[in-house]
């Protein structure tokens, strides 16, 4: 027995060790994309990220970054090796979870493992360890400063601590692991809610262990009952219950018994906490073990959950970043129940096609915000109220507000633009979306294969899974006979050939014929962190990124089975050969089918060690604003990495970084009124209160004032400050509300800024000799008839600031957010600069004019591309999107180069962008025949030719793959832009070829095209 127990610590920290090195030789050794910048800088600062907030994650990444001293370039990948040390601890603990259930199936046959069975027990444990630490979405979050891979090692040793509980359970002493879970429940929720999903596996391994031979179904049925009361008592009961509790204590002593803020809160919990070991004391006194035992699990869930005092703390600091605010009691409610990402229907709701006219708002609640010395109400939430019979029963295609949405749901679901949703179409969208692509494509990508990583919206060309067996794939996926180089250069596109699926499903059906009961806990734990999940999330459709990563913890559940069929193999080996023989080869067999096949496949993915494309992007961001500008960006990957870039590397905080969409939260707008590093207060029109209240959430414009004409343009000033007047003159009384109420609005929609030259000239922002185009006043059109928060304050910002500081965009913001200001911006790379220069915008995507000294200094001697110039790398999807744009940028700049008149440097600035993003790291893409056309305009033919060969080339395997599909799949949305995409690129190069007199290419190219007479042009 001892020896066992040893050997299987041994080969458990082995597992660690093995997954520890994996891990920290492919971590990206800098800030990741998408929420990782706003991780490590919030870890560094404790400051207080998006919500329902982190907490005890940035407490643990702060104590990491201590080690990294002076050298802040450390910071980083101090907070990385987080998500490290947490995967590989993760992998750890469910080898013990898979040799657990691996002994208790052996122990059916033997009461002690001889070495055979213990070399069996542990060749599981290592399959299943292994090969979760080689899965694809797994993998990808271990090598990056995320929540989740924090959340999964919380979700591995809850479990095992309830069969460290089942195994010891007629020990006296062995509710101490309850407790223990208790605690570690409350500490993972200040990572992530998703371990609470391990709840009910926990009340059935109790059921299974308590009642042992007296199982009915309907003690499973309680159980299963049981589980979801404590899941959702801890998620709605305990995290905003209490502090919900506890804002309504804060708001009798505040506003009823005049104390100060926070003594009706302290007071609540001080209530609590006296109730709670009053209560431990009792039944301890009265020898109540289960309720003691229940309320020490409590007391310790509260306790973990204590995390969150930091939030209250950190935020009541003010720090640069500062989410949602959350500084009192009710503001933590909001920002736990994360009210501004609103409500998914789940039993009840529309269809998304009901009128406007037909559902009402109903008040659900009251905000309250501290104003003076008392909590005032700045506004409501509210919730839709539909009638009975627009309602459906298990709603899935239901979001009326967002028309992309809408789209998806035709598309997914099989309807018509004027067809009226049915029934049989909201469950269509639920299997063959949500279920099958949603979830199950994510299961198979990590064990059966992906097509490539490129994110799929629908269709059969992008982010499907893959077997790499020839005619399952054809069957699914079409033709799989002459894919295009550059579809199987893809990183990203690994093979598996179905075997760690296959083993998966033999570990399953082996665990259930053997154990009914753990293969039914271990299917409850799959279920709920898969399937039931998903029905949960009821996700609409073209989400911004790929979701794999909020199931992990079914596919660690399946990486045990998959572990489990070292077992099965043993079994059917061991009636050929000897017990010891059929465990090592059992072993070796499965470790090289699954984690060892997956392994191969997966690193050139997964390894990011080389790779500094994110911090490298931010600061070509922040070097393309002029000295103390006001950036605007928009999503989360122009803005989260230089966040990163301020906070921690401190590099360039003299800008100003301001999110255009979080504008729309007033405590973020009121946020910017305060110094950030370097960079200075904003000055604003609205006050605190007027940025918080509904009031200001939409400013309609409102024509008929006499003092404003229609047809003159008014200082963008003046119309902020009038905006913001709390004048009833300058406000207008809106009948239509109940009861009647003055509203701020507009009363003009053409704005004018007008700028004094001589302080641009005093500045050096714009030089006294350029002239051509120059204006002295910025005149523009408000887009739309109303403006919303972040809209408003957006001018409001550009209207107080611009005189005093350079105003940029990034180019990615949109137009949307660029308010008809797009005539006079300067393109600065990946910045568009507001100018006094006016420049009619040529497109929907092109603005601006052209410094060629300014842009060609900042993009062939300034930017910096994060390696991809050097090394062998992976770029993924989301990588790639300043490469792109940053190629359209090289050709702005060759184009006006050439117009100059100065084509060695227009040749020159083209060759530095083919070697600063090569094609072996990001393939040529189709918007390159804009450098092929500047190659010729320059005089560089034989360069020109060169590249326009190569997209020649990519061009024609992929028309000639794509229009290989027959039937139906030649029909698929993907399937036909790539065939357009194709056909384009080869006419837009026999177009060039025509325009340089290449004859004998447009000659090549019309013959090829005309073999093919019924493309659809």
């Amino acid at each position: 027995m001892n020896n066992y127990k040893k050997i299987n610590n041994i080969f458990g920290w082995l597992s660690f060790v093995a997954a520890f090195a994996v891990y920290a030789l492919t971590m990206e050794p800098t800030s990741s994309f998408w929420d990782c910048g706003e991780f490590i800088s919030a870890s560094y600062g404790l400051q207080v990220v998006h919500p329902p907030g982190a907490p005890l994650f940035l407490i643990i990444g702060r104590f990491f970054s201590l080690f990294a001293g002076d050298n802040l370039q450390m910071v980083a990948p101090l907070v990385n090796m987080v998500s490290v040390l947490s995967s590989a601890f993760c992998v750890m603990f469910t080898f013990w979870i898979t040799t657990y259930f691996g002994r208790k199936l052996v122990q059916k046959t033997v009461a002690q493992p001889g070495m055979g069975h213990t070399i069996a027990i542990m060749g599981a444990g290592l399959v299943a360890a292994l090969t979760l630490t080689f899965s694809d979405t797994f993998w990808f979050s271990a090598v990056e400063a995320e929540v989740y891979a924090a959340s999964s090692f919380f979700t591995a040793i809850t479990f095992w601590a309830i069969l460290k509980w089942e195994e010891n359970a007629d020990d006296p002493t062995s509710d101490k692991w309850l407790v223990f879970i208790g605690y570690l429940i409350g500490l993972a929720i200040g990572v992530h809610l998703l371990n609470l999903l391990v709840i009910p596996a926990i009340v059935y391994v109790y059921y299974f262990r308590r009642y042992n031979g007296k199982i009915t179904r309907k003690g499973l049925i309680l159980a299963g009952l049981l589980g979801g009361v404590i899941l959702v008592f801890v998620q709605l009961g305990v995290i905003p219950g209490i502090p919900s509790i506890a804002a309504k204590f804060d708001l009798f002593f505040v506003n009823s018994l005049k104390t100060g803020f926070g003594v009706g809160a302290i007071f609540f919990m001080a209530l609590l906490m006296a109730a709670t070991v009053y209560g431990i004391i009792y039944t301890r006194r009265r020898g109540k073990v289960f309720f003691n035992t229940m309320l020490l699990c409590f007391s310790f869930i509260i306790i973990g959950y204590s995390s969150y005092t930091m939030v209250l703390i950190r935020s009541r600091a003010n720090p640069p970043i500062d989410m949602n605010n959350p500084d009192d009691p009710f503001n933590l409610v909001y920002y736990l129940n994360r009210e501004q990402y609103g409500d998914r229907p789940l039993l009840r709701g529309p269809y998304f096609t009901v009128k406007r006219e037909d559902y009402t708002f109903e008040e659900k609640s009251k905000r309250y915000r501290r104003m003076d010395n008392k909590y005032a109400v700045i506004g409501q939430n509210y919730k839709f109220v539909y009638k009975d019979k627009d309602q459906i029963f298990f709603p899935r295609i239901y979001d009326h507000n967002d028309a992309s949405h809408a789209q998806g749901y035709r598309l997914w679901s099989g309807m018509s633009e004027t067809q009226k949703p049915k029934y049989k179409n909201n469950i269509k969208f639920f299997i063959d979306y949500q279920m099958n692509w949603m979830y199950f494509r994510y299961f198979m990508w990590n064990f059966s294969g992906r097509q490539n990583d490129e994110q799929g919206m629908i269709g059969l060309v992008n982010g499907n899974w893959i077997s790499g067996i020839p005619f399952v794939d054809e069957a699914r996926l079409g033709p799989q006979a002459n894919i295009p180089e550059d579809y199987t250069k893809n990183r990203g596109r690994n093979k598996y050939y179905m075997l760690p699926f296959i083993l998966g499903i033999i570990g399953l059906i082996f665990h259930i014929k053997n154990a009914r009961g753990d293969s039914f806990i271990l299917g409850i734990l799959f279920l709920i962190t898969g399937a039931v999940l998903i029905i949960y999330l009821n996700p609409p459709p073209f989400e911004p990124r790929e979701r794999d990563y909020v199931f992990v913890g079914s596919f660690q559940v399946f990486c045990t089975w998959v572990g489990l069929a070292v077992l099965a193999l043993v079994t059917w080996l061991s009636k050929r050969i000897s017990p010891m023989a059929a465990a090592g080869a059992a072993t070796v067999v499965c470790l090289l089918a699954a984690p060892m096949l997956m392994a191969s496949q997966n690193w050139d993915d997964h390894d990011r060690s080389n790779r500094y494309m994110t911090i490298d992007f931010a600061k070509d961001y922040l070097n393309s604003c002029p000295k103390n500008a006001i950036l605007f960006t928009n999503g989360d990957n122009d803005t989260y990495p230089l966040w990163y870039a301020q906070n921690v590397e401190k590099y360039r905080t003299d800008v100003r970084v301001i999110n255009y969409s979080l504008l729309g939260d007033g405590e973020y707008a009121n946020g910017l009124r305060n110094a950030a590093y370097e960079s200075a207060p904003i000055k604003l029109s609205f006050s605190v209160d007027q940025c918080l209240i509904d009031k200001y959430q939409h400013i309609p414009h409102i024509p008929g004032n006499p003092k404003y004409s229609p047809n003159e343009y008014y200082e963008l000033k003046d119309m902020m400050a009038f905006a913001a007047s709390t004048n009833e003159a300058n406000m207008y009384y809106n009948t239509n509300a109940n009861p009647p109420e003055y509203i701020p609005y507009i009363p003009a929609k053409k704005f004018k800024i007008t700028v004094d030259m001589n302080k641009y000239i005093a500045n050096g922002w714009v030089a006294a000799n350029d002239t051509i185009n120059r204006v002295n006043e910025l005149t523009f059109d408000l887009p739309g008839n109303a403006l919303y928060k972040n809209g408003l304050l957006l001018l409001d910002i550009i209207a107080n600031n611009s005189a005093d500081r350079p105003i940029c965009f990034t180019t990615t913001t949109g137009n949307d957010v660029y308010m008809g200001l797009t005539d006079y911006f300067e393109m600065r790379g990946l910045v568009y600069r507001l100018v006094p220069f006016k420049t009619p915008s040529t497109s929907q995507n092109t603005h601006g004019r052209v410094n060629t000294d300014t842009l060609n200094k900042l993009l062939v001697e300034t930017y910096a591309w994060g390696g991809m110039e050097k090394y062998p790398m992976y770029v993924d999807d989301k990588a790639k999107l300043v490469p792109y744009n940053v190629r359209n940028h090289f050709g702005r700049l060759a184009e006006a180069l050439v117009a100059e008149g100065k084509n060695e440097k227009a040749i020159a600035a083209i060759d530095h962008c083919l070697k600063s993003i090569p094609n072996d790291n990001y393939p040529y893409t189709d918007n390159m025949v804009y450098l092929v056309d500047l190659y010729y305009a320059a005089g560089a033919k034989e360069k020109g030719r060169s590249l326009m060969n190569a997209l020649i080339k990519s061009a024609k395997e992929r028309f000639e793959y794509f229009g290989a599909f027959k039937g139906s799949k030649a029909k698929d949305i993907g399937v036909s832009e790539e065939k357009r995409y194709a056909l384009g690129a080869l006419q837009n190069c026999a177009s060039i070829a025509n325009k340089y007199g290449e004859k004998q290419v447009v000659d090549e190219l019309q013959k090829y095209i005309q073999q093919f007479p019924n493309t659809n042009n």
